[in-house]
């Protein structure tokens, strides 16, 4: 599970996790909302997109798929929801936190969605709920492809998440 606040850099990471994975579904909180024809942003809604992604990863593992779930998870509530539901069709989980300077994220939020206002990314960055016990990735100062490694090393080291061979001439 990838958190964080928009333009943390979640989805560069996960895309990256989804590459070196044999059987990976990478599943969005964005590409949800997206889905609804005109998203309000309110609670109720976004509870409904959270609890929908859960239900895919749900699918998901029980397929025996790896699950790459990205979302903000702003409040705690939402990761104890998610595990609550999913930790039992795991084999193991792991909770990071996708970290970034806010000025950093909201340039990179505005140059995809240039309709965010600074004021209501601020809001969203103050009222984050950090995970108490979280991996936590800097994206400013790692590659996508070197956080992916470090997550995915957590897993390989104990025998989970099977990765593709990176020296595999057939890829």
């Amino acid at each position: 599970m990838l958190c964080g606040i928009a333009g943390s850099g979640k989805t560069t990471i996960a895309l990256a996790m989804g590459d070196r994975l044999e059987r990976c579904v990478h599943i969005e909180t964005d590409v949800l909302r997206g889905m609804i024809a005109k998203p309000l942003y309110a609670s109720h809604e976004s509870r409904f997109v959270y609890r929908a992604a859960i239900s895919v990863a749900e699918q998901a593992l029980k397929n025996r798929y790896d699950v790459v779930l990205v979302a903000t998870f702003p409040k705690e509530e939402f990761r104890r929801e998610a595990i609550a539901r999913l930790g039992s069709l795991c084999e193991e989980w792991l909770i990071v936190w996708v970290w970034c300077d806010p000025v950093l994220a909201y340039h990179r939020t505005s140059q995809k969605n240039p309709r965010v206002s600074k004021e209501s990314f601020m809001k969203l960055w103050r009222t984050f709920d950090p995970p108490s016990r979280a991996l936590v990735i800097d994206s400013r100062g790692t590659s996508p492809e070197d956080a992916a490694r470090k997550i995915l090393g957590t897993f390989s080291d104990r025998g989970a998440a099977p990765q593709k061979d990176e020296t595999d001439a057939s890829e």
